[in-house]
């Protein structure tokens, strides 16, 4: 059987086939050496149940591709919609050169095919995540452009909230949840950011 926790996961990643074209470009196996899905099976809902009741050999995000994958031009375009749109998240860009560092950082994300497919399962599955994770790379961004970090540890740090969204999505845990506080108006990295659960 699938683990409980992935099993909302699971659930996310089957639903994409039923929104756009997802396939197996590896074979999924059972740990058991079981063939569940053959290479090149297109991949939908009616599959759900098959693939639950098995323990995968690998994450079930190392053997399908979508056809509308996200892309790097895609994060970066979303970042800057929200720059844009979202007075909190601009002035988190507003010293000169901030934005065109942050906007860089975060259109350069490596995107290996698996992190590729769980961010696209987020962005058509589960909207709320996709968006709280652009949102907590931006925020992290900012934090790690005040720090002076290098361009090599900023795009890790725009990177990691992309490689958690396989675990929040049934949704977003309470203790995680981002509220936007305030900026000193120097847009300093004394920003308040605080949990929900408090």
């Amino acid at each position: 059987m699938v683990k409980i926790g992935d099993e909302p996961y699971l659930k996310a990643a089957i639903q994409l086939g039923d929104l756009q074209t997802v396939a197996a470009h590896d074979a999924v196996y059972s740990r058991k050496g079981i063939e569940l899905v053959e290479r090149g099976v297109r991949v939908d809902g009616r599959l759900y149940q098959r693939l639950l009741n098995h323990k995968l050999q690998v994450p079930i995000d190392h053997s399908l591709s979508a056809e509308r994958t996200v892309t790097r031009d895609e994060l970066r375009d979303q970042a800057e919609r929200l720059l844009a749109e979202r007075p909190f998240y601009g002035r988190l860009a507003a010293k000169p050169g901030d934005r065109g560092t942050l906007l860089d950082a975060n259109g350069s994300i490596a995107l290996p095919k698996p992190i590729a497919f769980r961010v696209t399962v987020a962005r058509d599955c589960r909207a709320a995540v996709f968006g709280h994770s652009l949102q907590a790379s931006l925020i992290a961004l900012h934090l790690g452009m005040r720090r002076n970090l290098a361009a090599a540890e900023l795009r890790a740090l725009a990177a990691a909230p992309c490689c958690m969204t396989s675990a929040c999505c049934t949704s977003i845990p309470r203790s995680c949840r981002l509220t936007t506080g305030s900026l000193p108006p120097s847009g300093g990295s004394s920003m308040r950011t605080r949990s929900l659960a408090r």
